[in-house]
């Protein structure tokens, strides 16, 4: 289907390439331009790789909540919710709702070796999620 996400990216920055010659700007209005470039090209490079991101971290939280949530209170560990794996909106939805849970997780976990452990496995997945996280 044409114009692609990307293809229609590409015509905004070059429509802002036109609007940048334009000897009439102002210096605020440059400005305002170079930062609607910027975010533009960020979305650019991050809208594609969300949703493979977001489908993982899903599976990982689900995975790492089930393994932790018990310690704390078993009505934590996810449900078995489905989302359309194809709707964006509804797999960043449910990545949200995961990580409220195990931000829930997080702060009721008890003071042993076993929610020591949860920690270590928590502090490791959300430093592997900070590294990945294409936005």
């Amino acid at each position: 289907m044409h114009p692609t996400i990307d293809e229609q990216l590409t015509g905004a920055l070059r429509l802002l390439d036109v609007l940048e010659t334009e000897d009439e700007l102002s210096t605020a209005s440059r400005e305002v331009l170079a930062n609607v470039r910027r975010l533009l090209g960020k979305v650019q490079r991050s809208w594609s790789a969300q949703l493979p991101f977001h489908t993982a971290d899903n599976a990982a939280l689900t995975d790492l909540l089930e393994r932790t949530a018990p310690l704390v209170d078993p009505a934590l560990v996810p449900t078995g919710t489905t989302v359309e794996p194809l709707d964006a909106v509804a797999v960043a939805t449910r990545n949200s709702e995961l990580r409220a849970l195990l931000s829930r997780v997080v702060t009721g976990l008890p003071r042993s070796p076993a929610g020591d452990a949860a920690r270590a496995q928590i502090g490791d997945h959300l430093r592997h999620r900070v590294d990945t996280d294409p936005t």
